[in-house]
């Protein structure tokens, strides 16, 4: 199924509040390869690096816990 990005944003959103791994097929902006990823937002038990240096909403982007890379 393609949708547009707001349609994205807005599903992904939607997780926030029940902390739901959701699936996500999409093309990465920086080699145009197709990525497949299950995800999560709003992890910070086992991140590491501290802050981002930067706004994630400044790039249009929405930082996701990778399940699969743990």
């Amino acid at each position: 199924m393609k949708i547009s990005r707001a349609e994205a944003k807005e599903l992904i959103a939607s997780t926030r509040a029940k902390g739901t791994v959701f699936g996500v097929e999409f093309i990465k902006r920086t080699t145009g390869e197709l990525r497949t990823m299950n995800c999560r937002l709003d992890v910070k038990k086992y991140t590491v690096g501290g802050e981002l240096p930067y706004s994630p909403a400044d790039y249009d982007l929405i930082p996701v816990w990778d399940i699969n890379l743990g």
